[in-house]
């Protein structure tokens, strides 16, 4: 955890981590949530080490491709704002 609070907490951070495009219709999914958020509590309630939003942002790329959605995740950084993280930390 002290490698990635170094590394990239040194930087504000304001993203937009979003289920698809704006132009894209999003899978509500058929379970109790949305391929988005259960990917998201997925990686909240494993989370034995830390994580950046960029590695999230992967995971749900990763797990969209798997399931043949053809939606596609965004992770955007807000302009003008330093390209800072958010920093998920482990157990």
């Amino acid at each position: 955890a002290l490698a990635y609070e170094q590394r990239f907490t040194t930087e504000p951070a304001q993203l937009v981590l979003a289920a698809g495009r704006a132009d894209q219709p999003v899978a509500d999914g058929s379970g109790a949530h949305s391929p988005f958020a259960a990917v998201l509590l997925e990686a909240l309630s494993e989370a034995q080490q830390s994580f950046t939003t960029s590695d999230l942002h992967g995971r749900l790329q990763q797990s969209f491709l798997e399931q043949g959605l053809p939606q596609t995740p965004v992770l955007a950084h807000l302009p003008g704002v330093p390209a800072g993280e958010f920093v998920f930390l482990g157990r």
